[in-house]
């Protein structure tokens, strides 16, 4: 049934009407409205379809100068995420009680292959090398600033405590780790379960900045608190290297003369010992070579604040060139170049070292979100399954630090009180080292 539109009706009526002259027939009047209204429509449709194809060129061109590549993808996430960051800082620091690293790694997470897809750095043939050499120059640079922020003299002062840290508690804490690998997933070997306990052992100076810089929970802490644990961050990826080559010898070699007498002179003597000489005289060096510079007026106040960074990659450089221990080379290095306390006391209105800290660990994190190989967390072959990965971390969590740290808190002299305890041996990042030290293995 045809539905009659008497508005259009009407109007039809009303242009023939005007159309009509006197003496002119109707019919012809109402043919040349005709003949008018279509090709005003045609005038129309035309224009309408010019139109369309202008936008869709222009669309078009538009559309062919996208470039949404790898890298400018990892530019504008990475910027979005540490603008959102910087005009919430406090409000994230001071009542979520969070820090940068942790909330950059959910970022990885969330933009790598695991959820959208949008980076992966396996795509941009990115392999283990270069998460090995990132992670090493960031961690290079973190433990040469946990030793240049240390106070004036507080190796020779506190070294008691920290040696208690870094010799029975790492030790038994790195016993502890293999015994529960070995519990919870049996077809490890006792070789390989020590080689993994040595990579969770350490805690993470990347971590430990962040949770113990500035804010309303680091202002609850004791100042001789932060300093520790500070200290010990910095100092014991390097010392962890022992426990790792302990694993490895066993699992290479099958007679146990050799295994003691390389793990004694390339591991102890040329890697560790030498390796904090030669950051010792780095650092001792490049502190009279600055005031020598600084008293002539050689250098500028930009180069000046910026000389750390500089030092701390040369010790990375120096270290990884000789094969020795890089980490213990650059805290070495930085608690030389600090020993008097000189230089941190004309950089400390400068904020470098946040800002470097921010950039450098945002950057790592969502860079180690995307890497995270979660499809290698389920293997039934060797009895892998994420509940039993969650269990482990709960039980070294709970194990690895807290018995022991309780245990023998008398014989630590800046532990003065069991709560004190309780919280270092709850204090026990790993992130960036547990991650670097498996692929240093590889390599």
């Amino acid at each position: 049934m045809t539905v009659i539109n008497r508005e259009a009706v009407r109007k039809w009526c009303v242009r023939v009407e005007a159309a009509s002259s006197p003496g002119c027939c109707p019919v012809a009047a109402a043919y040349s409205v005709a003949t008018a209204g279509r090709k005003e429509k045609t005038r129309i449709t035309t224009q309408y379809s010019y139109t369309l194809r202008i936008q869709h060129t222009a669309f078009s061109i538009m559309w062919e100068k996208l470039e949404p590549t790898a890298p400018h993808l990892t530019y504008l996430i990475l910027a979005c995420f540490l603008i959102t960051y910087a005009l919430f800082s406090l409000f994230i620091r001071n009542r979520l009680h969070l820090s940068e690293p942790p909330l950059a790694l959910l970022i990885g997470i969330l933009v790598g292959p695991f959820c959208l897809n949008a980076l992966d750095p396996k795509a941009w043939h990115f392999e283990d090398d270069v998460t090995y050499e990132f992670s090493r120059v960031i961690l290079g640079i973190q433990v040469f600033v946990v030793g240049l922020e240390l106070p004036k003299r507080y190796l020779p002062t506190h070294y008691p405590s920290v040696l208690m840290m870094l010799g029975p508690i790492m030790t038994i804490g790195w016993g502890i780790c293999a015994g529960l690998i070995k519990l919870l997933i049996p077809s490890t070997t006792w070789p390989i379960a020590l080689i993994i306990a040595a990579c969770l052992t350490p805690t993470d100076p990347v971590l430990a900045a962040s949770v113990l810089s500035n804010s309303q929970f680091s202002g609850r802490i004791p100042t001789r608190i932060k300093h520790l644990l500070s200290c010990e961050s910095g100092a014991n990826d390097g010392s962890s290297f022992p426990f790792l080559y302990v694993g490895i010898a066993i699992l290479t070699n099958r007679a146990t003369g050799p295994v003691i007498r390389d793990w004694f002179l390339i591991t102890i003597l040329y890697q560790c010992a030498l390796g904090i000489v030669i950051g010792l005289v780095l650092g001792y060096t490049a502190n009279h070579v600055l005031r020598f510079a600084d008293s002539r007026k050689f250098i500028g106040e930009t180069t000046f604040v910026v000389f750390y960074l500089l030092l701390a990659v040369l010790g990375v450089g120096i270290a990884s060139t000789l094969g020795i221990d890089d980490f213990l080379v650059c805290f070495a290095a930085g608690a030389a170049f600090s020993h008097d306390g000189w230089f941190a006391d004309r950089t400390r209105e400068s904020g470098l070292n946040n800002i470097l800290d921010l950039l450098l660990n945002s950057t790592f994190f969502v860079y180690f979100g995307t890497v995270i190989p979660w499809a290698m967390f389920t293997d039934s072959a060797l009895g892998l399954t994420p509940w039993r990965l969650l269990a482990l971390l709960a039980l070294v969590l709970l194990f690895r630090r807290i018995p022991v740290v309780l245990a023998l808190q008398r014989l630590i002299p800046d532990i003065r009180t069991w709560q004190e305890a309780l919280f270092c041996g709850h204090f026990g990042p790993m992130v960036c080292f547990s991650g670097s030290h498996p692929i240093h293995i590889t390599n």
